[in-house]
């Protein structure tokens, strides 16, 4: 039988909580630091790949799920339905006015 004196107890409770600070430490940092995988996870398809060439959606494409709308904007038709147009970014609305 192994008996430990409450000084080695105590050191060892203080190494053993400095080991698990250590540890959290650790894997907070790299958790923070690792964007490679998290850059590689590809997101949702452009919204342009499901557009009729009027702006409404493709709905026989068989498509379901998010898309990224990200540059498009949406208005609606005369007739209420809703299109999808391209909006223009400061730079190409400065490079059309030359």
């Amino acid at each position: 039988m192994i008996y430990l004196t409450p000084q080695a107890i105590a050191r060892l409770r203080g190494s053993l909580l400095l080991l698990t600070f250590l540890l959290m430490a650790s894997v907070t940092v790299r958790a923070q630091g690792d964007t490679t995988r998290a850059d590689s996870v590809p997101g949702p398809p452009a919204i342009e790949r499901y557009l009729n060439p009027d702006g409404t959606l493709n709905l026989g494409s068989g498509f379901s799920g998010s898309l990224d709308a990200r540059g498009w904007g949406l208005s609606t038709a005369s007739d209420g339905s809703p299109r999808f147009r391209r909006l223009l970014s400061a730079d190409s609305t400065a490079d059309s006015t030359r």
